[in-house]
Formats: C-alpha cells, sequence, structure tokens
C-alpha cells in the first residue's frame, strides 16, 4: 500500500517557550551501566540550557540515546549527578515514537488525547488551528487516519504533540528517519527560529551543520 505523500510545501511553526534562567539539565560526572560489568558511560558532564544547540555524535551503541534517557530522568545513573529544574518543560522525541502512534487515530484525536483541555468545541476548534502550524491543517489532514499517513506526516503529529507545551528543551532522537526532504528542510527551519534549547542525535550531517553550535562525541563512555 502506497503512502499518501505530503503537501507540495511544509512549514512548521515551533511555539516560543518564554524566558528561563539558569541551566534546564546539567549532568556531573555521570556513570551508567546495565550493570558492573557493562559500563556505558562514565565521569560524564553536560549543561544544557535555553541557549543550546548540542548535537551528540559516535558509532551505534556509544551511548547517545542513554546520556539523553539519563538527561530526561529515564534512567538512573550509578554515580554522579543529574539535575533536572523543575520549573522546566522538557519534550523528548524519541526515536521510535512514530510507531507509538495508533494507527486508526487521527492527528485531532491524538492531540485531544493528549490535551483534552475541558472537552469544549472551542478547545478542539483551537487543536485543529494549532495543528496547521505543523502542516496539518484544512479540513481533511486533522480526521485523516495515521495509517494512510506518510512518514513525514506522521512525524509533523509528533512534533505538534511535543510542542504544544512550549518547551524550554526539545530532545530529538534521529528525527529524520522517516522525514522526506520538504519535511527534513522545514525541521531545519523550525529549529533555527526555535527560542528553545534542542538537544539532539542524528546521522544526518545536513541537519547537524544546519542547526547545532555544539558537535559533541561520545566514544569510550566519555563525551
Amino acid at each position: 500500500v502506497e503512502e499518501v505523500l505530503d503537501d507540495e510545501e511544509v512549514t512548521l511553526n515551533f511555539p516560543d517557550p518564554g524566558a528561563f534562567d539558569g541551566d534546564i539539565v546539567r549532568l556531573e560526572q555521570v556513570k551508567f551501566g546495565y550493570s558492573a560489568q557493562n559500563i556505558l558511560l562514565e565521569t560524564v558532564d553536560l549543561t544544557v540550557n535555553l541557549k543550546s544547540r548540542i548535537a551528540l555524535l559516535g558509532r551505534n551503541g556509544c551511548g547517545k540515546s542513554t546520556l539523553i534517557k539519563l538527561a530526561v530522568g529515564a534512567l538512573q545513573s550509578m554515580q554522579g549527578k543529574v539535575v533536572i529544574d523543575p520549573g522546566a518543560k522538557i519534550e523528548y522525541l524519541a526515536q521510535h515514537q512514530l510507531e507509538q502512534l495508533d494507527p486508526d487515530g487521527t492527528p485531532l484525536q491524538t492531540m485531544v488525547d493528549r490535551y483534552p483541555g475541558d472537552h469544549s468545541n472551542t478547545h478542539i476548534g483551537e487543536l485543529r488551528r494549532y495543528l496547521a502550524n505543523f502542516g496539518l491543517g484544512g479540513e481533511i489532514l486533522p480526521v485523516q487516519k495515521i495509517h494512510t499517513m506518510s512518514g513525514g506526516q506522521k512525524c509533523r503529529v509528533c512534533l505538534a504533540c511535543a510542542m504544544y507545551r512550549k518547551p524550554h528543551l526539545l530532545i530529538l532522537d534521529e528525527p529524520t528517519n522517516h522525514l522526506d526532504l520538504e519535511t527534513t528542510a522545514a525541521l531545519i527551519d523550525a529549529i533555527k527560529t526555535f527560542q528553545g534549547g534542542v538537544l539532539l542525535v542524528s546521522h544526518d550531517q545536513h541537519l547537524l551543520t544546519s542547526v547545532c553550535e555544539d558537535l559533541l562525541v561520545v566514544e569510550n563512555g566519555r563525551v
């Protein structure tokens, strides 16, 4: 079954998170392993704030995704300290996030499920208008079945869900894996104008050189 093609022109508009002072996430001398015999990361220091544009580089299995999970509190370090500001809003778009979408759902229903609000027509209308910021506007796309959508469209659904809270930090793990060239270009433009921090893992050299200011290599357990 062929996937539905994306619109001719794709634009993404990320909301402004507002001001945030200080560090959003800070890792200090962090050590992590899945066992004492399998240490993946050690003595890792990393600071992320509202102005950060950080890419994590390294071979597959070196610990990049693990480092991200430590940064969002999804994993606990063996040693060291992970400090996440309790006032910070962080959104993490995982590598396999698209697979977690309900194939029989729609972009609008996905948004309503995550952000039910007061279930009023006013709120649902607001979500419809919001989806247009991610190339999912009009009469058809908001109520189109997810399983009929292209990879780029599904990614835009995930991005719309992630950005609705106006996060101070957006963390992306291989975000261009399922994207067409137009959506990749739109993502690059959106990140460039985003007023929050960005931490990403990607093998897409064009993405990295376009949006990242700090390229950190994860190798032999260190950054």
